[in-house]
C-alpha cells in the first residue's frame, strides 16, 4: 500500500484553503506511512488529516466594508463595479488568511483488509465525502460500499438462502404481502438494508432490546438519536427524526403505517460497562461514526490490541445480526415473520393515533 505523506509539520498548511492527507490513526502529527506501526493484525489504521487557513468571516466582512467605502470615495462612485468588489474580496481574504492560525481536524478509520472493508469514526457527511475524494486520489479505487447482496454471500448462510437472494420480493409491513415482481439487484441491495432495519427496530421494540446471541454473549441494543424513514417510491416525502429517542415518537410510528422503512438509524450496542455507536445506511449498510469503548489502557500497544478486540466483537455482533435477520428473511419462515412486524406496525399505528389524535 501507498500512501501519499504529509511533508514535515510547518510545511504543508496551505496559505489559504484548505489542504488534505493521511497521518497515523492515534497522532495526526505522525504522517510517515509505515506498515510497522499503522498496519496491525490485517488492518490499516489510519487517519485523514485535514489543515485549514481561513480568515474569521466577521473579520473579511468587516474589512471588506472599509475598503469598499475608501475605493467608492478614491473613484467618486455610489457603487462599485461588481468585478471591484470581488477583487477587494479576495485580496482581503488572502491577506487575512495568511495571518490567521491554522487549524487541524483528524478522523480515524480502519481498514479491514481482509474483508476490503473501510470503517470510518465519523458520522459527518462532509468528512465521508472527503474521505472518499482523498481515498480515491491515494490509492486509484472507488470507496464504494460493501452493499447487502454482497454482504449476505460472504456469510456462512445455507446454500438456500444464497439461492433465494436472486428472487427476493419487496415486502409491504404496511399492506398485505410481498410484492409478485422480483426485484433487481440495485433494489434488492436497497430492500434488504431497509427491511433489515426495519426489522431491527422491531425485534429491538418487542424483545427491550436484549439479545442472547448464541457463540458470542448477551447485548443490549437500542434506537439512538437518528431515525430516518423513506418510503418506496423516490419522490415521496422522507421522514427524519434527529434528537432524543425517535423510536418513541408517534410520528416515527405513524410513518411505518404509511409504508415506510428505515433507511438509517443510530444504533447503542451494549455489554456490561462497554458501549459501541454507530450508525447503518440501509442502501449499503456501511457504519458510519463508529465509537468504540473507552480504553483504559496507557501503554500505546495494549490500547490497540484492545481496541482491536473491540472492533472485531462489533463486526461479529452485527454480522449476526444481518445473518439472523436473512435466515428469516430468506428461509420458510419470512411469511410469519413479516406478519408479526405487520401486526406491531398496526398496534403501533392505534397507539401513535391516541396520542397525536388522529383516526386510525
Amino acid at each position: 500500500i501507498t500512501m501519499r505523506a504529509r511533508p514535515a509539520d510547518g510545511e504543508f498548511v496551505p496559505a489559504q484553503g484548505e489542504a488534505r492527507g493521511w497521518s497515523a490513526f492515534d497522532n495526526h502529527h505522525d504522517v510517515e506511512p509505515d506498515a510497522g506501526r499503522w498496519v496491525e493484525a490485517g488492518r490499516l489504521f489510519f487517519a485523514l488529516r485535514v489543515d485549514r487557513r481561513r480568515a474569521p468571516a466577521a473579520l473579511v466582512k468587516a474589512k471588506v466594508a472599509l475598503q469598499e467605502r475608501a475605493r467608492r470615495e478614491e473613484m467618486g462612485l455610489a457603487v462599485l463595479p461588481s468585478k471591484i468588489r470581488q477583487e477587494i474580496r479576495e485580496e482581503v481574504k488572502k491577506e487575512l488568511a495568511e495571518e490567521a492560525a491554522p487549524s487541524y481536524s483528524h478522523h480515524p478509520a480502519i481498514w479491514h483488509l481482509q474483508r476490503q472493508e473501510v470503517i470510518l469514526l465519523s458520522a459527518a457527511d462532509a468528512v465521508s465525502d472527503a474521505f472518499r475524494e482523498e481515498f480515491k486520489t491515494t490509492f486509484q479505487r472507488t470507496l464504494t460500499g460493501l452493499r447487502p447482496v454482497r454482504r449476505a454471500r460472504v456469510l456462512d448462510l445455507p446454500a438456500s438462502c444464497i439461492g433465494a437472494l436472486d428472487s427476493v420480493r419487496p415486502a409491504s409491513f404496511a399492506g398485505s404481502g410481498d410484492s409478485e415482481a422480483p426485484a433487481d439487484e440495485f433494489e434488492t441491495n436497497r430492500l434488504l438494508g431497509r427491511e433489515f432495519l426495519t426489522w431491527l427496530w422491531h425485534r429491538i421494540d418487542e424483545v427491550g432490546g436484549d439479545f442472547d446471541l448464541a457463540g458470542l454473549d448477551r447485548y443490549g441494543l437500542m434506537v439512538g438519536d437518528v431515525l430516518v424513514l423513506d418510503p418506496d417510491e423516490a419522490d415521496e416525502t422522507v421522514d427524519s427524526f434527529r434528537r432524543g429517542h425517535p423510536a418513541d415518537l408517534p410520528e416515527a410510528r405513524l410513518a411505518l403505517a404509511t409504508g415506510k422503512k428505515v433507511a438509517s438509524l443510530r444504533l447503542v450496542l451494549a455489554k456490561d460497562e462497554a458501549e459501541w455507536r454507530f450508525g447503518l445506511a440501509a442502501h449499503t449498510l456501511d457504519a458510519t461514526g463508529l465509537r468504540l469503548p473507552r480504553i483504559h489502557e496507557e501503554h500505546p500497544d495494549d490500547r490497540l490490541e484492545g481496541e482491536l478486540a473491540l472492533l472485531d466483537e462489533w463486526i461479529a455482533v452485527v454480522d449476526r445480526l444481518y445473518r439472523d435477520f436473512l435466515s428469516v428473511r430468506l428461509g420458510p419462515g419470512w411469511r410469519a415473520a413479516a406478519e408479526e412486524i405487520r401486526r406491531w406496525i398496526a398496534s403501533s399505528r392505534r397507539e401513535a393515533g391516541e396520542l397525536v389524535g388522529v383516526g386510525t
